[in-house]
C-alpha cells in the first residue's frame, strides 16, 4: 500500500509542509514519485515517520532523531532509556508537588492556616519543576 503526501499527513496528524521539511533535511524520503510528481510513501516510511514523531514529541531534536534512526536499534534504545530516566525524575517532582499541595488543602479543610513555610515549599517545588522540565520541553520544541 502506498500513501500520497496528503494522505500520510492526515494519517499522522501533521501538515504536508512538515513532511516536505522532513524530506528536505533527509529525514524521511518518499519511496518513489509518480510520473505526475506525487510523492509516495510505503509502510516502512509510515513506521519511520511514527518513530520520528514519537521521538521529536518527547523533546528529541530532529538531528538526534536522524542519528538514532541510522543507528537502529542501539540509537533508539539509548534515547528511549534517557527519556525514561527524565520522565521518572519528572514524575517524582510532580509527586512531590502533589503531596505539598495536598498538605495545604488538608490544612485548609481542617480549619488550620497553612504556614508561610508551606507556601514557600510549594513555590520552590513549582520553581524546580518549571526550571528543569517546562523550560527543557520549551527549549527542545524551539530546536525542532
Amino acid at each position: 500500500m502506498y500513501w500520497k503526501v496528503g494522505e500520510l499527513a492526515k494519517l499522522a496528524n501533521i501538515s504536508v509542509r512538515t513532511l516536505h521539511h522532513y524530506e528536505d533535511i533527509g529525514l524521511l524520503i518518499p519511496i518513489e514519485r509518480t510520473a505526475s510528481g506525487y510523492r509516495l510513501y510505503d509502510e516502512n516510511n509510515v513506521l519511520k515517520l511514527m518513530q520520528i514523531l514519537c521521538l521529536s514529541r518527547v523533546g528529541i531534536p530532529l538531528q538526534e532523531v536522524d542519528i538514532a534512526l541510522k543507528a537502529y536499534p542501539e540509537g533508539i534504545l539509548n534515547i528511549l532509556k534517557q527519556q525514561l530516566r527524565v520522565l521518572s525524575t519528572e514524575i517524582y517532582a510532580l509527586q512531590q508537588l502533589e503531596s505539598q499541595l495536598a498538605s495545604i488543602v488538608e490544612k485548609i479543610l481542617s480549619n488550620q492556616m497553612p504556614t508561610w513555610q508551606d507556601w514557600k515549599m510549594n513555590q520552590e517545588l513549582i520553581a524546580i519543576y518549571d526550571e528543569f522540565f517546562v523550560k527543557r520541553v520549551r527549549n527542545n520544541e524551539d530546536s525542532n
